[in-house]
């Protein structure tokens, strides 16, 4: 039995190998049948571009689904980054879990 909201919790630096294995997470989810995923970001200390590169293909695979990706606790650097490439408009970003499972 799959649950529909199955909550992702990446820790420390969302790099290449990170960030593969964080659309894997996102995949399997979807695959177990999952209708919302929730990135819980508040263990990530920083993202370079190959982890920014793996929450948009996370996305993109979760839209191609129809299933909803959320990102919760964003930390300031990691919504620097989302803000700097517009992207901040694309993913839906909350502050806490309450908001994530509605």
């Amino acid at each position: 039995m799959s649950l529909p909201v199955r909550v992702i919790e990446p820790a420390g630096l969302l790099d290449a190998a990170s960030g593969h294995a964080l659309r894997g997470e996102v995949i399997q989810a979807i695959e177990a049948g999952s209708t919302s995923i929730v990135i819980d970001m508040k263990g990530l200390t920083f993202m370079d571009s190959s982890g920014f590169g793996a929450l948009v293909m996370a996305l993109k695979k979760a839209r191609e689904a129809g299933c909803r990706l959320v990102l919760q606790d964003v930390n300031p650097q990691v919504r620097l980054v989302l803000e700097l490439t517009g992207t901040d408009r694309v993913f839906e970003i909350v502050a806490s879990g309450s908001e994530a499972a509605c």
